[in-house]
């Protein structure tokens, strides 16, 4: 019983919750504004993406994100 609560105890959850998208895509963007972005650019990247986010319901499931990235894709034009 000991060796299962010392056990216990070295587990532990994220004491930070796990980035969404949401913060994948301002961090991003922050980046490419420091890097000297056009403006346009930076509105184009935002726009596409919450696009691909909208379509992809913010799952972090790889399986999901690869299904999500073709549908996106063979639809782009589309988008537009």
């Amino acid at each position: 019983m000991e060796r299962t609560v010392r056990a216990v105890r070295r587990l532990s959850l994220p004491t930070e919750p796990i980035p969404d998208f949401h913060e994948y895509i301002n961090q991003f963007i922050a980046i490419r504004t420091a890097q000297g972005a056009a403006k346009r650019t930076l509105e184009d990247y935002e726009r596409h993406l919450k696009k691909f986010l909208s379509l992809n319901g913010n799952s972090m499931n790889i399986q999901h994100l690869e299904k999500s990235s073709l549908n996106f894709f063979s639809q782009y034009d589309e988008r537009l």
